[in-house]
């Protein structure tokens, strides 16, 4: 069809001339019917030749799109991810490390589920997410984890706040204080309330709210301290808050939970590769007070 000839059909295809004639012929006998009309040497193809080259096109195309869906597939550009985070993780740390993920994976769509350790460890457990990022341990044989990161908590004060004279907060310091705390979803509130009772300390709850972002949206405008995580605290500097170190020092470990009986794929794999990847840079282990007292 391409060549017009035995000759250039069998230059192309580098076999030899009679083998292309040998061919061509089997597929006429095999057909029940010419597909070609040889007029002065030349091969002029029937109507019924270009039917089958358009249906063959059809299928070669076919055929490289089904190669370069696998070559997606097995470099991980191709698919859908669902995840679950709980909501500290939620505001811009994983949307930042799920962006870089998706620059170069243009078929990639992606399912990001913001809820409380309880219900993210429940939703792996139940085999509904690729990957699952909290604070709680999954105790359950269907769920595999791992610690992602430890983040230190750290007192977000009001920059008017008396507190901001001290370097370091500890629990005694807040008692009697107006406190913004975080909703008892999640382990954190149990580790900072634990710390606090422990030297009998009892700041004076105004507000609790679930996000940590929330928290330190309400401590900027004055209306109380809070105890959060520096991850939180250092990506939301720029509402006016001031951050210092809180001792004795409270972790909060996050677990990268994945499901043992979802089917794993490549996709997965290489999200949480790449979430490996973006925590180097965000465990939170060692607050910088230098660096904070200089950027007040």
């Amino acid at each position: 069809m391409e060549t017009g000839t035995v000759t250039g059909a069998a230059a192309r295809l580098h076999i030899s001339q009679p083998a292309v004639s040998k061919q061509l012929r089997t597929f006429e006998e095999g057909l029940g019917f010419a597909v070609f009309d040889r007029v002065r040497g030349r091969l002029t193809a029937t109507a019924e030749a270009h039917a089958l080259y358009d249906q063959a096109e059809r299928v070669f195309t076919g055929v490289d799109q089904l190669q370069r869906f696998g070559s997606d597939l097995n470099e991980a550009k191709r698919g859908h991810l669902v995840v679950a985070a709980l909501p500290m993780l939620s505001n811009r740390w994983l949307p930042g490390v799920i962006g870089r993920f998706l620059v170069n994976r243009p078929r990639i769509t992606v399912t990001v589920q913001t809820r409380t350790s309880i219900k993210v460890a429940e939703w792996v457990a139940a085999q509904q997410v690729d990957v699952g990022i909290g604070l709680l341990p999954a105790d359950d044989t269907v769920v595999t984890e791992q610690v992602l990161m430890r983040i230190e908590a750290v007192c977000a004060i009001p920059r008017d706040h008396p507190l901001v004279a001290k370097a370091i907060i500890e629990p005694r310091d807040l008692d009697g204080q107006s406190f913004i705390s975080l909703s008892d979803f999640d382990r954190s509130r149990l580790l900072i309330d634990r710390v606090l009772d422990e030297v009998g300390a009892r700041p004076r709850r105004r507000i609790d709210t679930v996000m940590a972002y929330t928290a330190c949206a309400f401590v900027a405008q004055g209306l109380g301290v809070s105890i959060i995580d520096g991850l939180s605290a250092r990506e939301n500097l720029d509402l006016g808050l001031v951050i210092r170190p809180f001792r004795p020092r409270i972790e909060f470990e996050i677990k990268l939970l994945r499901p043992v009986y979802r089917p794993r794929s490549r996709l997965a794999d290489a999200f949480v590769a790449e979430l490996d990847r973006c925590t180097i840079d965000h465990c939170l282990n060692d607050f910088d007070v230098k660096s904070q007292r200089e950027g007040d």
